[in-house]
């Protein structure tokens, strides 16, 4: 068991120890606090971890209310809406989300996500498709055909100028990142998961496990698929996250070829756990379980486990100083409810995983 009792009560020590009053976002703030004590409170049935959740949920709002709202999945309105959304197909919650989130912010991310796509920021943190990964889990969550149409509308153009802007050589498609300075556009592949192309086709993945979407958005997922595959049998080295964008293409894609290239580049990384921070290691640990779940060798549930005991080991060490999702100790707290409660992996989806 990942979650031992000592364990539980260090991290809710942590994030009492740091509290964040200015962070709103779902990966960077108090709607990831949120997100951490709503699952404590289902899984461990804890009435003060619900008390806690609706709490900071309330903090959330009031920092919307009072500060300019970004509208980035890492730290806006796309992050936090996909949350109340997530939260209410669920179960876990019952929020109103058309009274949470109404049209205008919706036609408003949409604006933002043209722009985005306009001056070629395409990341899930910081871009556009983090914006059009939110309206997608309104797409399939919404119970409004009308709004379900509009969703449907917003995806399908995200799709339409992501291949517009895309760059086509004889391995595949791919997108430039401007953002970032590389002696070759190819180069920007080397980028993490949350800024370049292993995120896009991470998010490509669920647009295309979607049956609407499948038409338009396989081609891209194909191509990218194959470009990223060439660079990393060229390099013959590849990150964990980089592997298992390629896994998860594999599988949705039907290509056998590609599923068993990306597990052995997934299994070649499982060798070297040393030195690596807290919040990585437990992003190795879902991805581990996920695949272990799938494919049902014990190599990667093993894995899975070894990286949460370096975790324990860790944070029992040194303070993280954060309290955050992508950083912290909400994500190590949902990172060991998901090892101990496999049916909850699926909150992980908002990191890609």
């Amino acid at each position: 068991m990942a979650l031992t009792s000592n364990v539980s009560e260090l991290i809710l020590q942590k994030l009492a120890q740091h509290t964040n009053v200015e962070k709103a976002g779902l990966l960077d703030g108090l709607a990831g606090e949120s997100l951490y004590y709503f699952y404590r409170s289902e899984l461990l049935d804890e009435a003060a971890s619900a008390e806690k959740a609706i709490l900071t949920l309330q903090q959330v709002i009031e920092v919307m209310s009072n500060t300019k709202a970004h509208t980035t999945f890492y730290n806006g309105l796309a992050g936090i809406g996909w949350m109340i959304c997530h939260l209410n197909e669920t179960d876990i919650a019952a929020i109103d989300v058309e009274d949470f989130l109404d049209t205008s912010v919706d036609a408003l991310l949409y604006e933002e996500m043209i722009q985005f796509l306009n001056t070629r920021v395409y990341d899930f943190f910081y871009g556009a498709s983090g914006i059009c990964f939110y309206f997608l889990k309104r797409y399939v969550t919404t119970q409004n055909s009308a709004l379900k149409e509009t969703y449907k509308t917003y995806i399908t153009h995200f799709l339409f100028y992501l291949e517009y802007i895309s760059i086509t050589d004889a391995n595949g498609m791919y997108w430039k990142q401007h953002s970032y300075p590389f002696e070759t556009d190819e180069m920007a592949y080397q980028l993490s998961t949350e800024t370049n192309i292993s995120g896009l086709i991470l998010v490509l993945c669920e647009i295309a496990n979607t049956n609407d979407f499948n038409p338009v958005c396989s081609p891209l997922l194909e191509k990218s698929s194959k470009w990223l595959l060439h660079q990393l049998e060229t390099a013959e080295i590849a990150r964990i996250d980089q592997a298992f964008c390629l896994w998860k293409a594999g599988n949705i894609l039907k290509d056998a070829m590609l599923a068993e290239k990306a597990m052995h580049f997934l299994k070649a990384t499982a060798n070297n756990l040393t030195e690596v921070q807290p919040n990585s290691l437990a992003k190795f640990a879902l991805i581990y379980q996920q695949v272990g779940q799938q494919t049902g060798e014990p190599f990667f549930v093993e894995k899975a486990a070894a990286c949460f005991q370096i975790i324990v080991e860790l944070i029992s060490k040194e303070d993280l100083a954060d309290t955050s999702i992508w950083k912290g100790y909400a994500g190590i707290g949902l990172t060991a409810l998901s090892l101990n409660s496999p049916n909850t992996i699926h909150w992980s989806t908002c990191i890609l995983i």
